[in-house]
């Protein structure tokens, strides 16, 4: 059996120039906001990473 969507851990945050994050939660689905972002005009990449125990299984929604 898979994992519960709270063992899915959010982390490794980067950004580029113009773009400012902070993460209020470390684990997914444990707050209504994972990032929250503050972007200058333009566009931009923001990267992060997911991770979950060996079984747990994710749907991109």
């Amino acid at each position: 059996m898979g994992g519960e969507p709270g063992d899915i851990h959010i982390g490794g945050l980067t950004t580029e120039a113009g773009a400012t994050c902070t993460q209020p939660s470390a684990t997914l689905l444990s707050s209504p906001v994972n990032l929250v972002c503050r972007l200058e005009p333009g566009e931009h990449i923001i990267g992060y990473e997911l991770t979950a125990p060996s079984g747990t299984y994710m749907v991109k929604l």
